[in-house]
């Protein structure tokens, strides 16, 4: 009989285990894959509006001048204000924020990255 408890709380652990390494590997996947759609988007324009969307997950989203509307990661928002230009070019991560004195970069992968290994 201790046996087959031993043998039953052996099996469950390992089953534990093989789950939560299932997990790691699939949450990472999803970071690679936010940082392939970052990559895929290419937008330029001026700030005409910034909001929480509450429709959206409330998440923190600007407008530009040409009607695209961008959701934003972490404290990137905080960075920009209405009037400021954005340019974000194809096939990279790096959004180059322009405001009147100066030109502030924001590199989203870097973020991505301090989030997967804030995760683990």
């Amino acid at each position: 009989m201790k046996n087959t408890n031993l043998y039953k709380g052996i099996s469950i652990v390992l089953i534990i285990i093989f789950f939560a390494f299932i997990l790691n590997i699939n949450q990472n996947d999803s970071w690679d894959k936010v940082i392939k759609v970052i990559e895929k988007d290419e937008y330029h324009g001026i700030i005409t509006d910034k909001f929480i969307d509450k429709e959206n997950h409330n998440d923190p989203t600007i407008i530009l001048s040409s009607g695209k509307k961008i959701s934003l990661y972490g404290q990137q928002w905080d960075k920009m204000k209405i009037g400021d230009s954005l340019s974000k070019k194809l096939n990279t991560t790096t959004i180059e924020v322009f405001k009147k004195d100066k030109v502030i970069q924001i590199d989203l992968r870097a973020y991505i990255e301090h989030l997967k290994k804030k995760m683990k």
